[in-house]
């Protein structure tokens, strides 16, 4: 038996030609063969014959290739679900931390004060004193204290204010401006607006955490 075979090969198919028995020279049929063989002399050989064949991917082994990429894919989302929770479950408590200190500092710039309660004075027929009246008055609620700043009152029924340093604490004093009556010294870093201002800048973290707020001005935050 002689043959001979050439064809194309690619990594997903291959197409081929072949030819068999290129000797037999009576180029005959299986049949035929059969048909005129003498007893006794065995199962005829096939005859001289030309094969055109073309090999395509087994669909079983694309389905499992498909099999293999969905649970590829299964597994990539799975890794990334874990790392978006575990992402959420340490971010979370920071943002409501965050929210928390900022309600609280909003409703005590609109509704309240930093320093507490808004005050109201009675200014009915009344004349206010004049500043270094009330300036004293300010200082001797708190000896020894200097005055560093003097805010007046900004309507009739609202107090002056002045703001004086002893030591290396901040007072903020409010003084009736039309009795010169002290009505409120408040140490400024010892209010709950103060509070929630220092987690709120700094997460308690002192410099690492005030770090990614000293590009934003200071007038800005309070």
């Amino acid at each position: 038996m002689l043959g001979l075979r050439s064809g194309y090969t690619t990594e997903r198919w291959e197409v081929f030609a072949q030819v068999e028995n290129m000797l037999d020279t009576e180029y005959v049929a299986t049949l035929s063969v059969r048909d005129i063989a003498a007893p006794g002399r065995g199962n005829p050989q096939p005859g001289r014959a030309t094969v055109i064949l073309c090999r395509l991917p087994i669909p079983t082994v694309m389905a499992t290739s498909a099999n293999t990429r969905s649970a590829n894919n299964a597994q990539q989302y799975r890794a990334t679900w874990r790392w978006h929770f575990f992402a959420g479950v340490i971010v979370v408590p920071f943002l409501l931390v965050l929210a928390i200190t900022g309600l609280v500092m909003v409703y005590y710039t609109s509704v309240q004060t930093p320093l507490g309660e808004r005050l109201v004075v009675d200014a009915q027929g009344q004349e206010s004193t004049s500043p270094m009246q009330q300036m004293a008055a300010a200082s001797a609620a708190l000896p020894g204290a200097t005055v560093t700043q003097y805010i007046p009152a900004s309507t009739p029924g609202s107090t002056a204010q002045f703001e004086l340093t002893r030591a290396e604490d901040a007072y903020a004093v409010d003084v009736d401006p039309y009795s010169n009556e002290v009505l409120r010294v408040v140490d400024k870093d010892d209010t709950l607006y103060a509070l929630a201002h220092r987690i709120h800048g700094s997460l308690l973290l002192g410099d690492v955490g005030d770090r990614g707020w000293k590009w934003w001005p200071a007038s800005h935050c309070c």
